[in-house]
C-alpha cells in the first residue's frame, strides 16, 4: 500500500497526468483553510494521511476536500492559459 501525504491528497485527481507545483498546493491549502492544521502536523505537507483520513477531524477532512477542489481548478485554469498563450 502506498503512503498518501497531505500534499498528494490535495493534488489528487485527474489533471492530464500533471502534478501541481508545491506552491500551488500550498496556495490551495491556504485558500481552503487547511494550511494551519497541515503545518502543525509533524512532517507538514509530507505528513501521512491514514486510510479514510482517520487522523483528521471531520472539519479538517472537509477543508482538505475544499483545498483539493481549488488545486484542481487552479491546474485546469493554468493549462487553459498555457494552451491559449
Amino acid at each position: 500500500m502506498s503512503k498518501i501525504r497531505s500534499s498528494s491528497n490535495i493534488d489528487y485527481g485527474e489533471k492530464d497526468g500533471f502534478a501541481a507545483a508545491v506552491k500551488d498546493i500550498k496556495k490551495a491549502a491556504e485558500i481552503g483553510q487547511s494550511k494551519e492544521f497541515i503545518e502543525k502536523k509533524e512532517g507538514t505537507y509530507q505528513a501521512h494521511v491514514e486510510e479514510g483520513g482517520a487522523n483528521f477531524s471531520g472539519g479538517q477532512k472537509q477543508r482538505l476536500t475544499i483545498s483539493r477542489a481549488i488545486c484542481r481548478k487552479t491546474a485546469t485554469s493554468s493549462r487553459r492559459v498555457r494552451m491559449t498563450s
